[in-house]
Formats: C-alpha cells, sequence, structure tokens
C-alpha cells in the first residue's frame, strides 16, 4: 500500500501506504489550485470594485441607420488610471470611442480616466460613435448601454435619449 507524502528528498513524493493516496492525489491538487485561485481572486478583485462611477448618461435623437454620439462623465475613484476600452450596446452595431482634435473626429483605442479624476464625454471633444442604429430614438427613451474597462469592471447603464 502507498501513500503519498510531500516531505520525500529533493521535494518529490514517494510511496508509503495506500494506493488508494494514488487515485485521489491529481484530485487533491486540482481541488487544492482552484480553491487557491478562487481565494486570491476574491481579494484581488477587492480594490477593483466601484472604482469607476458613471453619470450623465446621455445619446442624441435619431432615425434609424443614422449616427449619433453618446456623452457622460466617468468618475475615477481608485488609486490608478483606469481606461474605458470599449462600448456596446443592442441598439446598434458599431460604436466606436472617438475624440476631436482641431475640428477633426478620430477614432480612439481607449479614453484615459486619471485615479481619483473625472473624464467627461461631450460634444466637441471625447464621445462614443453610433454607427447603424438599428431603430429611431426619440427623445424621452432610453437606450442599454455596456461599458467594459481595462481594469476589469463592466458597467451596464442606460443613456437617455434627448434633442439636438
Amino acid at each position: 500500500m502507498y501513500l503519498y507524502s510531500l516531505f520525500g528528498e529533493s521535494g518529490r513524493a514517494y510511496r508509503r501506504h495506500s494506493p488508494v493516496m494514488f487515485l485521489f492525489k491529481g484530485a487533491l491538487k486540482k481541488t487544492w489550485r482552484f480553491l487557491t485561485a478562487l481565494f486570491l481572486t476574491a481579494f484581488y478583485a477587492l480594490p477593483l470594485q466601484a472604482a469607476m462611477e458613471v453619470s450623465g448618461v446621455s445619446v442624441f435623437a435619431v432615425e434609424a441607420h443614422q449616427p449619433t454620439a453618446i456623452f457622460m462623465r466617468l468618475h475615477n475613484l481608485g488609486e490608478e488610471g483606469v481606461n474605458l476600452v470599449m462600448a456596446e450596446s443592442d441598439l446598434s452595431t458599431r460604436l466606436e470611442l472617438h475624440g476631436s482634435r482641431q475640428g477633426h473626429m478620430h477614432a480612439l483605442n481607449a479614453i484615459e480616466i486619471p485615479a481619483q479624476a473625472s473624464v467627461e464625454l461631450k460634444r466637441g471633444g471625447l464621445h462614443i460613435m453610433l454607427f447603424d442604429v438599428e431603430k429611431t430614438l426619440h427623445k424621452g427613451e432610453s437606450m442599454p448601454l455596456t461599458l467594459y474597462f481595462d481594469n476589469g469592471e463592466v458597467i451596464k447603464t442606460a443613456a437617455q435619449v434627448i434633442g439636438d
């Protein structure tokens, strides 16, 4: 009968008693790894929680299949800078992060929100462009929106449809 012990020479396990332990060794190792990962992930996620606040989310009313823009205020409550890297909506097939420089719009890979600071997405500056909106957006409606940040945070919100 064989029993595996962690106190073998050169750090290798060695046989002592039960062959049953041989069968459970793999399962125990996997369980231990899973519990360790779960424990570490729980503590790793604590500083990430509630790092971002989103307010004043609005989108301009628009006819179907016409472009429009989303505006909002992003506030980073964390101790490190965070980037908005992507936005999604069920009502639009394509959303892009945009900025304006010298009167010209250009696509961005990310929008940086410094630690303990706010960034305003507004007309003539940073914003999110919607292309190919599937239905007409009327003033007073709301549009679902999901924001993805590089720290792993995902915020689901709704943009209020406003007039020009």
